[in-house]
């Protein structure tokens, strides 16, 4: 009869009859879920199984897909690198919030360790009363200030620098001088220059000269005597190596051996330093 399900043996079927009871395992090939071909539910694999070709993820399985929801990794640091996009990012930055688009993104620390960072070594010296108009040292009084009697008889820059003369500054870390400035007050009204040089002294213990390179074009100012006066160079873009050495060239474009000339000096310098 319709409706009835009748064995070959003209028996009412069961479910039992048929491998459908409920400690039955019956084996298909797929079900149709509710639609006769919209939510096919089939096999994908040992263990899995998939509705429309779209693969169920379960507990234990495959890695979830950073597009369904997951990671894309199996363990808790390949799913940080993953969602991080550590990969392709420079070293030693730190993740942080991009203030233009909102997104996380690898940069270069703001401050502490890293970054683009400030350094601004600072020395002050006393230029006593000379009879010429040569370029002296910056030595600041102190240690070095009996070196004033070693001095260039040359009124341009000086290029050597004796090895047996201590340094007035050691360059740190790799880095990038912008800009100089000297600040002074003269007892005498006189037009005072300074030069910079930098060099890479190879400290051997061994007598020689230090090749000194010269920054830009220098600066120079009328001073006015007794007023303290400031002259800078700005714009520069210089290169420096860590261990090169800053050497401040000073004079005055007169004689006078009766002013004397207190001056400070002050570099800025852009590095990112460790």
């Amino acid at each position: 009869m319709f409706g009835r399900f009748i064995s070959r043996r003209g028996r009412k079927a069961t479910k039992s009859s048929l491998s459908l009871g409920t400690g039955d395992k019956p084996q298909f090939l797929g079900i149709e879920m509710g639609h006769a071909t919209d939510t096919t539910i089939e096999k994908s694999g040992s263990g899995d199984i998939q509705i429309e070709g779209n693969k169920v993820y379960r507990v234990g399985g495959t890695d979830v897909a950073i597009a369904d929801g997951g990671t894309g990794a199996g363990t808790a640091q390949t799913a940080i690198n993953a969602l991080t996009a550590v990969s392709g990012a420079t070293n030693e930055h730190v993740l942080t919030k991009d203030t233009s688009t909102g997104n996380a993104v690898f940069k270069a620390a703001a401050g502490g360790g890293g970054g683009t960072q400030y350094w601004r070594p600072q020395w002050s010296a006393k230029m006593y009363t000379k009879s010429d108009n040569f370029y002296y040292p910056a030595f600041a009084e102190g240690p070095n200030s009996e070196r004033w009697s070693n001095t260039w008889s040359n009124d341009s820059f000086e290029d050597d620098w004796p090895d047996d003369w201590s340094p007035q500054i050691i360059v740190p870390a790799d880095c990038t001088l912008t800009e100089m400035a000297l600040y002074g007050n003269p007892t005498s009204t006189q037009t005072y220059q300074m030069l910079l040089g930098y060099g890479t002294p190879d400290w051997d213990g061994v007598a020689g000269n230090t090749t000194l390179t010269q920054v830009g074009s220098g600066i120079s100012k009328a001073c006015t005597s007794g007023v303290y006066e400031k002259m800078e160079a700005t714009g520069l873009s210089v290169s420096l190596s860590k261990g090169d050495i800053l050497v401040p060239q000073f004079r005055r474009t007169t004689t006078d051996t009766t002013a004397i000339y207190y001056f400070e000096g002050v570099f800025m310098i852009e590095a990112e330093f460790d």
